[in-house]
Order: structure tokens, then C-alpha cells, then sequence
């Protein structure tokens, strides 16, 4: 049996459903790509878009601390200075608090790493 031997309306009717069996093959891929994606997606939002903001709140306390501390330089009234004081306490408590928040992430190991390197050298800076 030859495809050429066969009459115009099967050959058309077998080149239609070819057509639509390789419209099925491509859903199904493309339907468990999206799948994969959703899982994905999902990691992302419930895992590493808090620690991103968490992160970066910690990185607008850190701004705000070297911009206090820029302040105490300038300032001269005691009162500015009192309140420049109190605002440097409420960005260290701050910062820990982010920092605490951070280590109890499920965060990967090289990450953790990183916050225990910081932990260990704050107190430096806090003192």
C-alpha cells in the first residue's frame, strides 16, 4: 500500500490528522512546561522574593546608619544629635531584627555562611 496510490481525499484526510495529532504532541509538552513554571514561580514567590525583601530592607538600614552617622558629623545642636542618637538605635535594633529573620530563613548553606559572617563581625561596628 503506497501512499501515492491512494485517492486525494484520504491523503488529505491523513495529512489533517497528522496535523491535528502533532497539535496534541505540542499541548501536552506545553501544558507540562507550564506546569513546571507554576512550581517555579511558586519557589520564587515563597521563597526567595521575602528573603529579597528582607535583604534589601537590611541594605536601606545599613544606608540609613552611614547617613546618621554622616549627620552626627555635622550637626551641632544637642538636640539634633540626641535625636541623630536615638535614630541609630532604632536602626541597630532594626537591622538585628532583619538580621535575626534572615538566619531563620530556609536560606541555602552559602547563604547562612554569609549571615554568620556578619553576625560575627556587627559587634564590631556596634560598639
Amino acid at each position: 500500500m503506497n501512499i501515492a496510490n491512494w485517492r486525494i481525499g484520504y491523503r488529505l484526510g491523513s495529512g489533517f490528522a497528522f496535523l491535528v495529532l502533532m497539535l496534541f504532541v505540542v499541548n501536552a509538552f506545553s501544558i507540562s512546561k507550564l506546569s513546571l513554571f507554576h512550581e517555579d514561580a511558586k519557589l520564587i514567590v515563597t521563597w526567595v522574593y521575602p528573603d529579597t525583601v528582607t535583604t534589601t530592607g537590611l541594605i536601606d538600614v545599613v544606608n540609613s546608619t552611614l547617613v546618621a552617622y554622616q549627620r552626627l558629623l555635622l550637626v551641632t545642636d544637642p538636640a539634633q544629635v540626641k535625636s541623630t542618637l536615638d535614630m541609630l538605635g532604632d536602626l541597630r535594633k532594626r537591622g538585628g531584627q532583619l538580621l535575626d529573620k534572615l538566619v531563620a530563613s530556609n536560606s541555602p548553606e552559602a547563604s547562612q555562611q554569609v549571615i554568620r559572617d556578619i553576625q560575627q563581625i556587627r559587634p564590631q561596628f556596634l560598639a
